[in-house]
């Protein structure tokens, strides 16, 4: 975990986020936006249906979301559609009119916590997963 500071807030960034490829530097800064401004939850586990994952989950509007991130809403919607892509937010949605459910996701560490469980360790932490690759 590494600390940022954004908007006079500090807080906790996983390091997959900083070094995840797959991600631009809008997404990346949505993400963490989105942690720091709108405290929002970590999916539980891996492999829970939709209603499970999603209990407590953040609920919002892209309008206000690109408000509250002084972006535009076309942005703020590519850079969520590339962190649901990637799967570092899992998102629901009823229908269009509808807010949208988001709740925190690090595909990088579920994957070295699927590694363990599928050999049998009890739990990985964040700083393990070095052991593992």
């Amino acid at each position: 975990m590494r600390l940022a500071k954004l908007g006079g807030k500090t807080i906790r960034v996983a390091a997959e986020l900083l070094v995840a490829t797959s991600l631009g530097a809008a997404a990346r800064l949505t993400r963490m936006q989105l942690q720091a401004q709108l405290q929002m939850p970590v999916r539980p586990q891996v492999g829970e249906g939709p209603k499970e994952a999603h209990k407590g989950a953040l609920e919002f509007r892209y309008a206000s979301l690109s408000k509250q991130l002084g972006r535009g809403v076309k942005s703020v919607r590519s850079a969520v559609k590339q962190l649901e892509q990637a799967e570092w937010l899992d998102l629901a949605q009823t229908n269009r009119v509808a807010p949208v459910m988001v709740a925190a996701r690090n595909p990088i560490q579920e994957h070295y916590e699927q590694l363990a469980a599928d050999a049998g360790c009890v739990s990985v932490g964040l700083s393990s997963w070095e052991r593992l690759s």
